[in-house]
């Protein structure tokens, strides 16, 4: 496979990473002024009979019960720093989000009049990157290929995989061990006690935020879930529950990006015949490389590859 030179990698770095911040998310609070209002009491302190670990599990696993596939347009808005350390905004307007749950992900991110300008996609092995700007490249390998090499020197500073856990859409293991905490107004698990914490609204146990920490303890992406939206489920009188305003921070390299989802629906298989065509191909990496974007060979870089 094709190696990248300084230039074309560097701009495809920040392009892929300004994408990914578009599907990833940020902190409760977020960043900027904060309007004073009256916060509910139940949002002022702990409750005296702390829910139950299992019992935050169950009732949030009720919110997302049913759901296997989500499609939804995506409006954008990301800024970040560039290689000079320079503070970069981007948006993209014409943006798209597929997820199939448990892990098949695919995210377009385009502009008006411009179409899409790059695809980013996760399924049960792999991981993909398109930069269909200028001189079209492609980035993928295998999920385990993340473990051998800094992600400070890759496209996503985020598992494409994990993009449906920092949405709050994975259902949580009931019989996981995690003490309930309090912090900000907020319920706190940690199932198991490993790199990812959940902080918990406190009247609809809903996911409101997941912190992904890295070896060294701190924080390496935080996503913040707003506007909690009933989404009908396709063939049933049932919703699901998920949130429409989104917003990643990715701390160490000064990344924000806010993310609003419209037009969401619950893609069941055979509901559409045009969103199963979109799904089948969405998730196809070798369809996408060879026939929707016509990748040239020698800008396929293979990340496992180049690791040998």
């Amino acid at each position: 496979m094709g190696k990248m030179n300084s230039t074309t990698k560097s701009n495809f770095t920040r392009l892929t990473c300004t994408l990914l911040m578009t599907i990833l998310l940020t902190g409760l609070t977020g960043c900027g002024s904060t309007p004073q209002v009256t916060v509910p009491l139940a949002y002022q302190k702990p409750p005296q009979a702390m829910p139950t670990y299992r019992q935050l599990a169950v009732d949030h696993n009720k919110h997302v019960a049913g759901l296997s596939r989500v499609w939804s347009k995506v409006n954008i808005d990301v800024t970040y720093r560039d290689e000079d350390g320079k503070t970069k905004k981007e948006s993209g307007d014409e943006s798209t989000l597929m997820i199939d749950l448990p892990q098949n992900v695919a995210l377009s991110f385009g502009k008006f009049g411009l179409g899409t300008l790059l695809w980013a996609g996760s399924d049960e092995q792999h991981f993909w990157f398109f930069d269909l700007i200028g001189e079209k490249s492609m980035l993928f390998g295998s999920h385990a290929s993340l473990n051998h090499v800094n992600i400070r020197n890759l496209p996503l500073q985020v598992r494409p995989a994990d993009i449906p856990m920092l949405l709050g859409l994975l259902p949580l293991d009931p019989d996981a061990q995690s003490t309930v905490g309090w912090e900000r107004g907020y319920l706190t698990i940690q199932p198991n006690n490993g790199p990812v914490k959940m902080l918990i609204d406190p009247v609809s146990h809903a996911v409101r935020q997941v912190i992904i920490f890295s070896p060294n303890g701190r924080p390496a992406v935080v996503s913040t879930l707003n506007k909690l939206y009933a989404l009908p489920l396709a063939g049933s009188n049932d919703t699901a529950k998920l949130h429409l305003s989104i917003r990643v921070d990715v701390p160490a390299e000064g990344f924000v990006m806010l993310a609003k989802l419209s037009q969401v629906t619950d893609a069941k298989p055979g509901e559409s015949r045009a969103k199963d065509k979109a799904f089948r191909r969405g998730f196809d990496w070798r369809y996408l490389a060879d026939r929707a974007f016509k990748i040239p060979m020698d800008k396929r870089i293979d990340l496992d590859q180049q690791m040998h």
